[in-house]
């Protein structure tokens, strides 16, 4: 992922013009829908040392359940950096054990600008889950505006989650390489400045 994961980076708001609002749930969204059985919430926090559920623990958004992107929705066979998508077993227990089920509205947030959080909405649609938001501001916007957190941890009723794949969310290297000749594919690189140009990274190639 980025460099530095976890790090705590400025808040950022979206603008108004959206082409899809509908991928973002503003705060005074959240607020209304906080408390309901089909809209199920997400706390993405995650820290490099493994202190994320902590930081969940020590207060969240009320009724926001903990996952760690990176242990729950990862390859656990990976050994490497590349953090394959974990399969579909995984998702749907690790969703189950959340609280969310068929036909369900997840919410995900972290304080990290929405790093972690647009990870685990690519990482429910690609199996199958239609209506995800990301908390537009994430945490952070939560918090400054002075809306209600908890430190409860009581975990929710378990579901049943269905994974139905979506190939059309996700791309092979082979299907990029593939598409990069295409006058009608255009690739962004959503890295960091640095990154992109090859001075940081954490992978074992950089630029």
């Amino acid at each position: 992922m980025s460099s530095s994961p976890g790090r705590r980076l400025p808040r950022t708001r979206t603008p108004g013009g959206l082409a899809r609002p509908e991928l973002l749930a503003t705060t005074d969204w959240l607020a209304d829908q906080v408390g309901r059985p089909d809209v199920r919430i997400l706390d993405v926090r995650w820290r490099p040392d493994g202190s994320g559920h902590a930081v969940w623990a020590a207060g969240h958004i009320l009724g926001a359940v903990h996952v760690d992107w990176r242990a729950d929705l990862s390859d656990p066979s990976e050994t490497g950096d590349a953090l394959l998508l974990a399969g579909p077993e995984q998702v749907a227990r690790t969703l189950g054990l959340a609280g969310v089920g068929d036909g369900a509205t997840v919410v995900v947030y972290d304080d990290t600008v929405s790093l972690f959080a647009a990870r685990t909405w690519w990482s429910l649609r690609v199996y199958g889950l239609e209506s995800v938001r990301i908390l537009d501001g994430g945490f952070p916007a939560w918090v400054e505006e002075g809306r209600q957190t908890s430190t409860a941890t009581d975990p929710p009723p378990v579901a049943h989650f269905t994974p139905r794949s979506q190939s059309r969310m996700r791309l092979t290297t082979s299907d990029v390489r593939a598409l990069l000749s295409s006058p009608d594919v255009t690739l962004l690189d959503a890295r960091a400045p640095a990154e992109y140009r090859g001075h940081e990274g954490n992978t074992k190639r950089l630029g």
